[in-house]
């Protein structure tokens, strides 16, 4: 028997409601040789047996289920690497446990991948309410397939640096060295940042075969003030892994602009307290100082972050559900 062909890897904490709509589209998938690793991060709920009695409608599927448990709450970075440690395929993808996937979306991702010996396979996504099949198309998740391109457009987040609609190359983990992050928000794009680096060959499916559930109440601006400045905290921890990162590789100044462009999507995470009482602009301010006029300046940064900044050095404050933030405040 050969190698597995794809390790995913799916962290599970108090999906109840949601895990049977992810579980079906996950066993459904038309590739035949998966590996799937739950990592119960101690779920305070049922979400693990409705895993295992759904697994047990798909015979073939059953034997291919892993469950890993945690003895406690650690957090998704921790469950992420807790299931990239245990993947056995020859690539790897996540999958957050209340989202699905297209049918044929592994096997159109693996059999690109095999094609064209590609390092990362990149599909687009689309973001959806859950309701029925209303879901909205979002852009290209792949402008550029040469790396450094591909990279200085995640930090612009001109593409989103989610995790779930790239296969990776599990080789790449053994090969190279990462620092894996441990705060939760922001994350993924510790790890796909790293990780990007080493791929040679990137391939785009230009084809929405991943659907994002943006839950209710499940965005920055319902979070209390306490909630806000942790996340916001936690975002700068992993953006600082990034920026050590490209530093140490020599590309700290080839990307300067770009990565300032990343540290002003974390200082968004503050931007629902300025429209509260308090004297909130303050921490604002404090918040990588100068970064705002650097953003306003720089010609590659997006235009629409550009004019967001200027309207709040201005104190007119744009509304905060915005698309960079979507993918990381479940």
């Amino acid at each position: 028997m050969g190698k597995t062909k794809l390790s995913v890897i799916i962290p599970v904490y108090g999906v109840e409601p949601y895990i049977e709509r992810c579980a079906r589209s996950l066993f459904e998938q038309t590739l035949d040789d998966i590996e799937y690793i739950f990592v119960d991060d101690c779920s305070p709920d049922h979400s693990i047996d409705i895993i295992l009695r759904i697994a047990g409608e798909y015979p073939k599927r059953l034997g291919q289920v892993r469950v890993i448990h945690h003895p406690k709450n650690m957090g998704l970075a921790i469950a992420r690497r807790s299931g990239m440690e245990a993947a056995t395929g020859e690539y790897f993808i996540h999958c957050d446990s209340d989202d699905w996937l297209a049918r044929d979306a592994y096997k159109l991702m693996y059999e690109e991948a095999k094609a064209k010996n590609a390092d990362v396979v990149v599909c687009d996504y689309s973001i959806s309410d859950g309701m029925g099949h209303t879901s909205t198309p979002e852009h290209a998740s792949c402008l550029h397939s040469d790396r450094i391109s591909f990279i200085r457009d995640m930090l612009y987040q001109k593409v989103s640096w989610s995790i779930w609609n790239k296969m990776f190359r599990r080789s790449l983990l053994q090969e190279h060295t990462i620092t894996y992050p441990i705060q939760p928000m922001g994350e993924d794009s510790a790890f796909t940042l790293q990780l990007t680096y080493y791929c040679n060959k990137i391939v785009h499916i230009d084809r929405s075969l991943y659907f994002y559930f943006l839950r209710p109440g499940s965005i920055v601006n319902n979070s209390s003030t306490e909630s806000i400045i942790k996340k916001f905290h936690q975002a700068c921890d992993n953006s600082h892994i990034v920026r050590k990162f490209y530093e140490q590789k020599g590309m700290g100044a080839q990307f300067k602009k770009a990565l300032n462009s990343m540290d002003f999507s974390t200082k968004l995470l503050l931007l629902p307290l300025l429209g509260r009482k308090g004297n909130y602009r303050r921490i604002w301010n404090k918040a990588f100082p100068g970064l705002d006029c650097r953003i306003i300046i720089d010609p590659h940064c997006p235009r629409k972050i550009r004019i967001k900044c200027l309207m709040i050095r201005l104190h007119i404050y744009p509304g905060i559900t915005n698309k960079i933030h979507l993918t990381h405040c479940k």
